[in-house]
C-alpha cells in the first residue's frame, strides 16, 4: 500500500469474542480519531460496533457478516460478504434469461430451503418483468421428502430443463445430483446448486459438469491471474505459509476500502456506487458493488460470482468480463 502513496496508522485489538472486551476497546479515546473500523468479526459484537458507529460517525465494515439488520438505519456500516438475498436476487438476474425454458425447483421442505424458495420466486417473478417483459412463468417445484425423488422425472421436459435446488444438505444434494445424472442422457438439464457442494465428500464432480452445475459464489480466486500469484508468493515468503479464503478476503477489505480513503476522504461513502470505476470492484477474491436498501440504510455488497464446473472439473466464471481493470496499481515484490 505504501507503493500506491498510501500513509496508513493501524490499531489492531483483540475483542476476545467478549462484549466487555469491545466495549473497552470502543471507549479508548484514540478510537474517536478513526476514519475506518474493520471488524468486529462475531455477529454477537456487531450490533454494539454498529450502533457505535453511527453514534461517532465513523464508518465501520463488517467483514464476515451477512446479515441486513445492521445495515438498517444506519448509513456508517458497509457490509463486505453478500448475503444470501443478494446472492439468490444475482441468480434471478442470470436465471431470467431462461424464461421460456422448463424451470424445477427441487427442496427437501426444511425451512431454511423454504425461505430460499420464497425469496427466489419473488425475486424470480421480478427479474422476469423487468428483464423480459413476461408477465407470468411457470415454475415447477418438487418437494423431494413428501413425494420421492422418482417424481423428478414427472416435472422435466424435452426440452431444455432449468433445475435449481437450494439445499445445502449434502446427502440429500447428492442424493438429487445422481438422480439427474440417471436422467443427463435422456434430458437436457442444467442445474444450479449451492456454492459448497463442490466441497462436498460425497458430490461426483463428473455428474456435476454432465448436469452443467452452476453455481452463485460470493468469493472467486482466479489462480491463473498474476495479481493472485504474486499474492501468493508474497505471503508465503512473509507467512511462511499457504494463504487461507480469509487472507485473501482481508486484503481485498483493507485494499479496497484504504483506496476509498485516499482519494474520497472519510465521506467516501457518499461517492460510491455500483457503476463506480473507482475503486475498481474487482479484488483479488471479492468482488465490491455497493448499494442501499434504501435512503436510511448502510451499505451491502451484491458482489456475485457465477461459476460452472469445466470439462476439467474445474470451478470457472461463466461470464468473464475480459476488460476486468482490478484495484491493485503496483508490482509485488
Amino acid at each position: 500500500m505504501r507503493k500506491t502513496g498510501m500513509n496508513i496508522s493501524l490499531y489492531v485489538y483483540d475483542t476476545k469474542a467478549d462484549t466487555y472486551e469491545l466495549r473497552k476497546i470502543l471507549d479508548k479515546p484514540n478510537m474517536l480519531e478513526m476514519d475506518l473500523v474493520i471488524g468486529p468479526v462475531y455477529n454477537e459484537l456487531v450490533d454494539i460496533a454498529a450502533r457505535w458507529a453511527q453514534r461517532n460517525r465513523i464508518n465501520m465494515v463488517m467483514p464476515v457478516s451477512q446479515s441486513d439488520q445492521y445495515l438498517m438505519n444506519n448509513r456508517y456500516v458497509f457490509q463486505a460478504n453478500p448475503s444470501v438475498e443478494a446472492r439468490v436476487e444475482k441468480a434471478a438476474m442470470y436465471l431470467a434469461r431462461y424464461w421460456d425454458k422448463n424451470i424445477v425447483i427441487l427442496h427437501n421442505n426444511t425451512d431454511v430451503e423454504k425461505n430460499l424458495i420464497e425469496i427466489y420466486k419473488n425475486k424470480l417473478a421480478g427479474s422476469f418483468d423487468y428483464s423480459t417483459g413476461i408477465e407470468q412463468v411457470v415454475i415447477k417445484e418438487i418437494n423431494c421428502k413428501l413425494r420421492g425423488l422418482d417424481k423428478i422425472e414427472s416435472a422435466l421436459s424435452q426440452g431444455e430443463n432449468i433445475v435449481i435446488v437450494p439445499s445445502s444438505d449434502e446427502a440429500f444434494a447428492s442424493e438429487i445430483v445422481n438422480k439427474l445424472y440417471s436422467y443427463a442422457d435422456k434430458y437436457k438439464i442444467h442445474v444450479f446448486g449451492m456454492s459448497n457442494w463442490v466441497n462436498f465428500q460425497n458430490m461426483e464432480l463428473q455428474y456435476l459438469q454432465k448436469l452443467n452445475g452452476t453455481f452463485f459464489t460470493t468469493g472467486y480466486i482466479n489462480y491463473s491471474n498474476k495479481h493472485v500469484a504474486n499474492f501468493v508468493a508474497s505471503y508465503r515468503t512473509k507467512f511462511k505459509a499457504e494463504p487461507d479464503e480469509f487472507a485473501y478476503q482481508g486484503f481485498d477489505i483493507m485494499y479496497y476500502f484504504c483506496s476509498a480513503l485516499k482519494r474520497y476522504g472519510p465521506n467516501f461513502k457518499d461517492c460510491l456506487s455500483p457503476t463506480d470505476i473507482y475503486p475498481s470492484k474487482y479484488g483479488l477474491r471479492t468482488t465490491f458493488e455497493f448499494d442501499n436498501i434504501d435512503r436510511y440504510s448502510g451499505f451491502r455488497n451484491k458482489g456475485v460470482f457465477i461459476v460452472r464446473i469445466n470439462e476439467n472439473f474445474e470451478t470457472v466464471p461463466v461470464e468473464v468480463d475480459q476488460n476486468v481493470n482490478y484495484f491493485f496499481k503496483f508490482e509485488w515484490n
